[in-house]
């Protein structure tokens, strides 16, 4: 009867190199990409003339949106079906990218007063890819925004916003669209507070001294 204990050594070197070989393809299997939609927004060169000075914007979102999955929705077959893709996925939060474009396109400073500069709160209602056909989407993105006084919680003005850009049929293309879409929701913001300053000089001059 042969004795087992000859064979350990071999069996012990072939064990490892299984092991070494499938902890190596997992090692360089690549993980979920990250996408950041920010990265490739412009700002421009100089804000509007007369537009409202904002001291904050804060985007709040809901529980289903508070997450940095990247979701979609085949709406061929069940629009009221969420899903989110696998491989991808956003750095952050939607809301906290979309308050950091925000924030870099709108924000205006305080007048050198600490109490000076209207607040800017927008809702976060929709963030997300939606199929209407295979392998053709759509991105959307819906907001309300308010126009919050100084220093109390007063509400001054409010307006609802709607951005929807074609896209193509994966994550890639959905973030591109989305891009584009925070640009434009950006833009639009924009012409409505200077709207409202040009349209009532009493409340430009609230957000202006606080």
């Amino acid at each position: 009867m042969q004795n087992p204990m000859r064979y350990s050594p071999f069996l012990a070197a072939t064990l490892a190199l299984l092991l070494s070989a499938c902890f190596g393809d997992a090692g360089r299997r690549p993980g979920p990409s990250n996408y950041d939609f920010t990265a490739a927004l412009t700002v421009p060169d100089s804000p509007p003339a007369s537009r409202l000075d904002l001291r904050q914007i804060e985007v709040q979102a809901p529980p289903w949106l508070d997450t940095p999955a990247m979701q979609y929705v085949l709406a061929y077959a069940d629009s009221a079906r969420r899903e989110a893709y696998a491989e991808s996925r956003w750095v952050a939060q939607p809301a906290r990218l979309l308050e950091e474009a925000l924030t870099r396109r709108l924000l205006s400073g305080t007048s050198g007063i600490p109490s000076a500069g209207c607040r800017l709160r927008v809702e976060l209602e929709e963030f997300t890819q939606i199929y209407d056909a295979p392998g053709s989407s759509r991105v959307l993105v819906a907001v309300r925004v308010g126009l919050l006084a100084p220093r109390a919680n007063l509400l001054l003005q409010r307006r609802s916003f709607s951005q929807s850009v074609t896209a193509g049929g994966d994550a890639r293309a959905g973030v591109h669209a989305f891009t584009q879409a925070t640009g434009d929701l950006g833009a639009a913001i924009e012409h409505w507070l200077k709207q409202v300053a040009d349209r009532s000089p009493a409340l430009g001059e609230r957000c202006r001294i606080g």
